[in-house]
């Protein structure tokens, strides 16, 4: 479901992040990433502007799981840092 939808302005972060994180949100590697975006993103949603390499140190994951997980394939299990 997450995987389809097309990227948008967010007009209510917490909402958002409210809808993420909840039963009906995605998987849990999808929602660690979006998480981490949401510490990026702007009150306002207008923006949020943060690169794979900080989506990587901030999650633990390396950048190709980190890319996975919010494009909608699956990330490899060696994405995960231990």
């Amino acid at each position: 479901m997450w995987a389809h939808v097309m990227p948008q302005r967010c007009s209510n972060v917490f909402a958002w992040m409210r809808t993420v994180m909840s039963r009906v949100g995605p998987a849990t590697t999808t929602r660690l990433v979006l998480y981490a975006h949401s510490l990026f993103m702007n009150r306002d949603g207008t923006h949020c502007r943060v690169g794979v390499r900080r989506l990587a140190e901030v999650t633990g994951f390396d950048k190709s799981t980190a890319i996975a997980s919010v494009a909608g394939t699956r990330p490899s299990r060696e994405g995960i840092s231990a």
